[in-house]
């Protein structure tokens, strides 16, 4: 990484902080694996929050050089490096990406306008907040959903030069340290509020205000940084042990699996203290060994073997050319990512992240070789005159292309995904179902005799629709009206984004309904959006009683999908517990011959074919409880 300094003729001298290179390396890394194998690195998202407050340190420490070498602060020329830097690798990025999603065409073209459009405005951020999507669809995930931490970062460098210029002014200078610690807190407890008022983790996430604590403690660093030369003058054990600290931290807090629930903003917030304990240990001892009386000097003494020994793992060549890259590396790789889970969705999970991982390598070093180094070194206008006439015209035609493509992508958005259009025809199929066909709803001596649906009635339970209350997610609700046509009379009730979390609560809700009622069999079809916990099918199992047999769907996806397998292994798991009473209707087994009936998205049925299959396997499952004969209750037992 490098540091500028500024002669009094404008000219920029360059000097490399060794190390950071590496901490970029080990940020994008650790981003890349989360996305690429999140049940290894399941906290990998945490590189992004040391990309912040790397990013917070730099951009601040440079400034204060320029105000400290020529007396003034040069925004417009700040925001036009920073121009310079960040927009050509995007610009190629979209003329890439966006007509490759063209060709895929479909779901992967949701939202494009609003994508485009946000990330060439440094708003991706608030653009997704503000049209309610969510950060966390996994099965729909946006084409270009990593520009939200372009967004927040671009929006810093716009605000904070200008803040930064006063709090450096002769009568203020004293307290910016503080003053910036302060706006750090201010983020952070912001962060922590929101929830509390109602706010979703996406506008927790995403919010400029409330991520930017990561950038503010950067840049706290940077204003304090001579102190902390000071300190580190004390115990220089101390300070190669805490970066020691904060890079094995990182590397800890992304790997080791943590209890449901733990906040995300809480996650953040110890790899950001973390990031800061390794870029505090790298830039310290960088400056007491450049400073004067040191210049060259071979540090041997208590301590320094620890700074020098980190220094020289994070400036190992390999990852000193990813740290160098890391920019074009991060861009490129979700993208890639997403297109891949449209094409070749049934590709393993190792097969996929090596190839992406490649195909990422590859795109990012052209982009530097070919495109951001020259126009940071020589502007757009320059690098473009050093081409020949044959390669200019090779680049037009290029150019030309792309803007083709993307335009023609931009012309056909869809409105709703292929699973949201497969839903609302089956919804709509129903409905007409119910309204033409009588036999459809439930006779009243078949409500009243669910009603009194005890097991010592029904020892061995009929498999009709009047006896089965089926609750789901979208895929349970893209099915719905298989479901009413083979088994006339069942209750299906299915919506999107359900989790297994919500399952007894639900089915507690069902029981009371007294145009439903205890039915002796209960289907569970919620395996597509988290994964099943323990806990979670203990408390459905309690709310099922001893009296009623309980059929677990299992769930289907791309390989990515890992909570998906993995709610098929609790599940199976489960039934294997309970098996007189829990059993598993093989949803994935029935549709992995037919994935051409599924949705783009590779999970919901397909109303015309699909839907057919997640009913067959329900009346599989079906069939093996109803062979089991039913607890007998004793007389009051509930």
């Amino acid at each position: 990484m490098n540091t500028e300094k500024r002669t009094e003729e404008g000219k920029t001298s360059r000097r490399r902080i060794r190390g950071l290179d590496g901490l970029r390396a080990l940020s994008v890394l650790l981003v890349l694996a989360y996305h690429f194998l999140p049940q290894y690195v399941p906290q990998g998202y945490v590189g992004v929050d040391a990309f912040f407050v790397l990013s917070g340190f730099l951009i601040t420490f440079l400034l204060i050089r320029e105000i400290e070498q020529t007396n003034r602060l040069n925004i417009a020329g700040f925001w036009a490096r920073r121009l310079r830097r960040l927009i050509p690798a995007v610009l190629v990025l979209l003329g890439v990406c966006v007509p490759a999603a063209f060709v895929v065409g479909g779901d992967v073209l949701l939202g494009i306008r609003r994508q485009v459009l946000s990330a060439l405005t440094f708003t991706y951020n608030w653009s997704q907040i503000l049209a309610g999507s969510t950060y966390f669809d996994q099965a729909n995930p946006a084409l270009f959903k990593n520009l939200w931490s372009f967004a927040v970062e671009e929006q810093f460098y716009l605000l904070w030069p200008l803040i930064l210029w006063i709090l450096l002014l002769p009568k203020m200078k004293r307290f910016s340290a503080p003053v910036t610690l302060g706006f750090a807190g201010v983020s952070l407890v912001w962060a922590f509020i929101l929830p509390l008022l109602g706010a979703d983790p996406t506008r927790v996430h995403l919010g400029t205000d409330s991520h930017s604590y990561g950038l503010m403690l950067g840049a706290f660093l940077a204003c304090a940084l001579p102190l902390c030369v000071k300190l580190r003058e004390r115990s220089r054990t101390l300070s190669g042990g805490l970066g020691w600290l904060g890079a094995a931290g990182l590397i800890v807090l992304s790997c080791v699996p943590l209890p449901l629930g733990v906040s995300m903003t809480l996650i953040s917030t110890l790899a950001s203290v973390l990031s800061a304990l390794l870029i505090l240990a790298v830039v310290s001892y960088h400056e007491w060994l450049s400073s004067d009386e040191r210049e060259g000097a071979l540090i041997v003494m208590n301590g320094g073997v620890l700074e020098r020994s980190l220094v020289s793992v994070l400036s190992i060549r390999p990852l000193g050319w990813v740290g160098v890259r890391s920019y074009g590396i991060y861009l490129w790789h979700w993208p890639l990512t997403v297109l891949a889970l449209y094409i070749a969705p049934r590709l393993g999970v190792w097969e996929r992240a090596g190839i992406i991982f490649v195909l990422t390598i590859l795109f990012s070093a052209l982009s530097w070789r070919f495109v951001e180094q020259p126009i940071l070194q020589n502007t757009a206008r320059g690098w473009a005159s050093t081409l020949s006439k044959h390669v200019r015209m090779v680049v037009a035609a290029l150019a030309a292309v792309c803007l083709i493509g993307t335009g023609l992508a931009l012309a056909n958005e869809p409105t709703k995904t292929s699973a949201e259009m497969s839903i609302e025809k089956a919804v709509a199929a129903q409905k007409a179902q119910k309204t033409q066909k009588s036999h459809t709803q439930p006779k009243k001596e078949d409500k009243e005799e669910a009603k009194k649906n005890e097991p010592k009635a029904l020892p061995r339970p009929e498999i009709t629709g009047a006896n089965i209350t089926v609750i789901g997610d979208s895929v349970t609700e893209a099915s719905q009206y298989a479901l009413a046509n083979d088994f006339p009379g069942i209750y299906v009730d299915g919506v999107v984004n359900r989790t297994g979390k919500e399952a007894a609560g639900l089915l507690a809700a069902a029981d009371a309904n007294p145009n439903v009622g205890r039915r002796p069999y209960v289907v569970i079809g919620l395996a597509a959006n988290a994964t099943w916990r323990q806990d979670w099918l203990d408390a459905l199992l309690t709310q099922v009683g001893a009296d009623r047999q309980l059929i677990l769907v299992n769930g289907f996806g791309p390989t990515t999908s890992g909570w998906i397998w993995q709610s098929n292994d609790v599940i199976n798991a489960y039934a294997a517990a309970h098996p007189k009473q829990v059993f598993v209707a093989d949803w994935a087994g029935q549709i992995k011959d037919h994935t051409d009936l599924l949705a783009q998205d590779f999970v919901h049925p397909t109303f015309d074919g699909g839907a057919h299959y997640f009913s067959v396997a329900v009346r599989a499952a079906l069939e093996k409880a109803a062979a089991v004969p039913a607890v007998q209750q004793t007389e009051g037992k509930k």
